[in-house]
């Protein structure tokens, strides 16, 4: 039984549309605290709070540009987050089991920490456990996936029923 799941690509559209903005806003910021550079020097108290927004722009630009770079990548690539060709398992690029290897699967839900819900609507995180049977456990965030959780976690336990699934009911 094979199945691929992808990426939601709004959620990521979304994400570096606000990156972008947010470079915009940091490169405005920097054009319009360029004459701050330009004061003669007075040393002490001036000197820290010079230092202070060159580095806090700098900061802001680096985690925009990883999030701009993040999100332009998941877009622009096709390869499946899940996927289950009969023999093996592949969670993301980096982790793939063999259907043997796998000791067994935790399904857990967390809620979130935060008080406002994100962008798509979503209160809750869900996280696929991965447990070999030699090596480490192997951790997989499966809310932000084109298909419901449930339906992800549905298909893993059609394609190997034998593998025993913790936090998870077929009947629920």
């Amino acid at each position: 039984m094979a199945f691929e799941f992808h990426y939601s690509k709004p959620r990521y559209l979304i994400q570096a549309l606000g990156c972008t903005a947010m470079l915009v806003f940091v490169g405005g910021f920097a054009y319009g605290s360029a004459g701050l550079y330009t004061l003669p020097d007075g040393g002490g108290m001036l000197t820290v709070l010079r230092v202070f927004f060159a580095v806090l722009i700098l900061l802001a630009a680096a985690v925009a540009l990883y999030g701009l770079v993040q999100a332009v990548t998941v877009v622009a690539t096709s390869a499946p987050a899940v996927s289950c060709d009969g023999q093996t398992i592949r969670l993301g690029r980096k982790h793939r089991f063999d259907w043997p290897q796998i000791g067994h699967i935790e399904y857990v839900v967390r809620k979130r920490n935060t008080r406002t819900e994100d962008i798509a609507g979503r209160r809750q995180l869900h996280f696929l456990y991965v447990q070999p049977q030699q090596g480490r456990k192997v951790k997989f965030d499966i809310s932000f996936l084109d298909a419901p959780p449930d339906e992800i976690v549905r298909s893993i336990h059609r394609a190997a029923p034998h593998i025993h699934i913790k936090g998870w009911h077929p009947d629920l």
